[in-house]
């Protein structure tokens, strides 16, 4: 896509920056029993609680972060 190909990734930044902010935010203010509770992940259809979807998502969030490191370390 058009926007792929753009060598400024500041809006990616900007968007996931924001993203994060939020769920701080969000987080922060979680009891003990919010980060016990489960839901219904569509992939796999497996019952997972908030605590082990947050690992899971910690580790994306790393993943992509690399991505980014990567193309700014190649001149994108």
């Amino acid at each position: 896509m058009i926007d792929a190909n753009d060598s400024n990734i500041e809006d990616s930044i900007q968007i996931i920056s924001g993203i994060h902010a939020r769920w701080v935010k969000l987080m922060r203010n979680m009891s003990s029993s919010d980060w016990d509770k489960s839901f219904q992940h569509p992939e796999g259809n497996r019952t997972i609680s908030l605590n082990f979807a947050l690992t899971i998502y910690e580790w994306h969030c790393r993943h992509h972060l690399q991505h980014i490191v990567n193309a700014i370390n190649n001149g994108f």
